[in-house]
């Protein structure tokens, strides 16, 4: 019961996250994955020999993927609390798969109410960034699972 409160709590800190950048405005979102990407590009190499226009298709490309991989994140993150938050239940397999419609759900929650923020646009490519990190994070707890259940099973029956 009490692994069960304490996930549900990082569950909705994790979605309360999600809401937080998922509420700001487009130039408070650009201008933080565009510092990211400042902190990057000072680490690229040869970066101050390319031409301008070369660095600003570096520069886009970056900003792009520190996007993407924001969005995986924190879904990632989400996809293993939920995932580990249903294995409480000892529910059967069949379950842990009715998971990924709640992710789905989310993704299209939080792309629905960018409609609302100023500058802000539905992407279904953030979408498709939210499932892949969500999956990405329910198939690495099952991963583990499994693991530890093959390697728990060698110990007992030596």
């Amino acid at each position: 019961m009490r692994k069960r409160i304490i996930l549900l709590i990082l569950i909705v800190l994790n979605l309360a996250t999600i809401f937080f950048f998922s509420h700001q405005d487009s130039k408070a979102s650009g201008k933080l994955s565009s510092d990211i990407t400042n902190q990057i590009k000072v680490h690229t190499p040869h970066y101050a020999e390319k031409t301008e226009a070369q660095q600003k298709v570096v520069h886009t490309q970056t900003q792009y993927l520190i996007r993407g991989l924001a969005h995986g994140a924190l879904f990632f993150c989400l996809g293993i609390l939920t995932f580990l938050f249903l294995q409480t239940f000892h529910i059967k397999w069949f379950w842990y798969f009715c998971n990924l419609p709640f992710g789905f759900l989310i993704a299209l929650s939080d792309e629905i109410h960018q409609l609302y923020v100023p500058g802000r646009t539905f992407g279904w490519d953030d979408i498709s960034y939210d499932m892949l990190g969500f999956s990405s994070g329910m198939f690495v707890v099952l991963i583990l699972m499994l693991i530890f259940k093959l390697l728990h099973k060698k110990t007992v029956t030596k």
